[in-house]
């Protein structure tokens, strides 16, 4: 916990003022922007990607629904709300966070939405899991996933990732055992097509730098004209999934329920606040002594 309260203060929100010099930027730029950030909200950081349109305008904004591991120690969780595609000028945009890529169902509902550009937002990746003998956090694995999410959906994949710099190594590094655990680098920024080509040149793993690709969304049509998963390719008669794409709200309000007398008489037993009674309406206690009366 050394840094947590640092890394929380750094975090943003999604109104942070450091997030419209982003938007500036994109704006600045005629770009759109996905990036992923720490989201602060409340007392709770998520693993989160924020989609920012040309004209510097926030399209929206998802969380990781699940954190992977360690991070579960840090992170809260997302929703099914948190599973989007946007229909942009540019094309049908989505994204997903890192190990979302080996999620199977999470990525046929994505499948489902008929992306056709896909944002896969990674951490940098350097030997060191390998060192250990972990081969699943390592590159070649996490770039065989991310290549995977192509072919299987025939959309376009950017994968960006961080790096760590010499700077973050010195700070994060200071006792030789942390040293075993962390690596200089470990960048490893892709473009694949929807054939799960690569597109682009690739940097050394410890440059910053940015990937260009020229795509042409009509490939797409190519590749699903073998394999369309959540179309021709499919059996819905054996096969389907239950997606509840609704936000899940920490807190629910119940609307107060109104009675009218003889229902709370019911009720409560005969037990009346006589104090909530209109003018026009008789104390029920009262109704025998009237009854008597007539009577009499």
């Amino acid at each position: 916990m050394q840094f947590y309260k640092r890394y929380h203060q750094n975090s943003l929100s999604v109104n942070d003022p450091r997030m419209k010099r982003l938007q500036q930027a994109a704006e600045a730029n005629n770009i759109t922007v996905v990036m992923g950030y720490s989201e602060r909200a409340g007392g709770s950081l998520y693993i989160s990607q924020i989609t920012i349109g040309s004209e510097g305008e926030i399209i929206g904004s998802r969380r990781k629904l699940k954190p992977t591991h360690a991070e579960r120690t840090i992170f809260g969780e997302g929703n099914g709300s948190d599973v989007k595609v946007y229909d942009l000028p540019i094309g049908r945009l989505g994204a997903l966070n890192c190990w979302e890529h080996y999620q199977p169902l999470t990525k046929y509902a994505m499948f489902s939405k008929h992306e056709q550009i896909h944002v896969a937002s990674w951490p940098s990746l350097g030997n060191t899991f390998q060192k250990q003998g972990v081969y699943t956090f390592g590159i070649e694995a996490n770039e065989a996933a991310t290549r995977t999410y192509a072919l299987e959906s025939q959309a376009f994949v950017l994968c960006a990732t961080a790096i760590i710099s010499e700077s973050g190594y010195e700070l994060f590094c200071d006792t030789p055992e942390k040293e075993e655990l962390l690596s200089l680098g470990g960048g490893w920024a892709r473009i694949f097509g929807p054939d799960g080509r690569e597109l682009a040149s690739r940097l050394e793993h410890t440059e910053e730098g940015i990937l260009y690709a020229d795509i042409d969304l009509s490939e797409i049509h190519l590749a699903k004209a073998g394999l369309d998963p959540v179309g021709h390719y499919s059996r819905p008669d054996i096969f389907t999934l239950r997606f509840n794409e609704n936000k899940t709200p920490w807190v629910e309000k119940v609307e107060e329920k109104k009675y009218t007398v003889s229902e709370e008489y019911t009720l409560t037993g005969g037990r009346i606040n006589n104090e909530e009674l209109g003018e026009t309406e008789k104390k029920v206690e009262d109704t025998p002594q009237i009854l008597t009366s007539m009577e009499s």
